[in-house]
């Protein structure tokens, strides 16, 4: 009786392994395990938004005690791509697919200008990451100025951001909205927690440009505006920004 030995060969092509046997030369296809272990598109994004958000840091002082102090200052930065990576794995593990997850990653690409001062464009960044992607950044992008180029206020900004997301029919886009506000919410919460209060400078951090009133009313706005959508994906994101909302509510009675 022949025998045929396969799988001593391994090689890997197009989303699948081959696997040839040393007599027959026999193929045969079956789902690649970097298909699901990893993202080129995620892996992308991350160094992108790595590469724009260099140099740059969340406003105020990280809650947390780090490992080790750096030299002459006394409270270490906390670097944007933080806040970025932390959004991404919000989306990541609610279930979104790569291209949220990498949207997510870089929602803040053409709203903020990188630390040379430069800005990025959408077709710059859908030439480097797709169509797909930049357009879920740009629906979730604030314009910071009028047609004049004169700065909004940060509740003209807000008021803006509120209308598009009810008028947006990009249900992943409220996605990267909920996940950002709810990365954003608890760093707030964790501050104040800790004894810092975000609402005032000090030396090592700038105060954020709204207290908690307006605050409580742009988080509770943007839970609003995602109700029009039904999948049960954004189910555990609203939620979950609902109790992170109802702690900064309890934490900025006396603020």
């Amino acid at each position: 009786m022949k025998k045929t030995f396969l799988f001593l060969t391994l090689t890997t092509y197009s989303g699948v392994h081959a696997m040839e046997s040393n007599n027959t030369q026999e193929k045969v296809k079956l789902p690649s395990a970097s298909a699901w272990v990893w993202s080129p598109q995620i892996e992308k994004a991350l160094e992108i938004a790595a590469q724009w958000h260099d140099g740059t840091y969340r406003k105020g002082s990280s809650p947390h005690q780090p490992p080790f102090m750096l030299p002459n200052q006394e409270n270490p930065k906390v670097p944007v791509i933080t806040h970025l990576a932390g959004v991404a794995m919000i989306l990541l593990r609610t279930g979104w697919d790569d291209e949220t997850v990498a949207a997510g990653l870089l929602h803040d690409t053409l709203e903020d200008a990188n630390k040379a001062q430069q800005n990025l464009s959408k077709t710059e960044l859908e030439e480097a990451i797709g169509k797909n992607i930049a357009n879920i950044v740009a629906e979730v992008s604030e314009q910071k100025t009028d047609s004049s180029g004169a700065k909004l206020s940060w509740k003209e900004r807000k008021e803006a951001y509120i209308a598009h997301l009810k008028e947006t029919g990009n249900f992943r886009a409220v996605a990267v909205s909920l996940a950002d506000k709810i990365n954003n919410i608890r760093t707030m919460n964790n501050t104040i927690a800790a004894g810092i209060n975000p609402f005032k400078a000090s030396t090592d951090r700038e105060a954020l440009k709204a207290g908690p009133a307006e605050q409580i009313w742009y988080f509770t706005s943007v839970i609003e505006a995602s109700e029009r959508f039904d999948d049960s994906r954004l189910k555990p994101l609203r939620e979950t920004l609902s109790q992170e909302l109802t702690r900064f509510k309890m934490l900025t009675q006396s603020k």
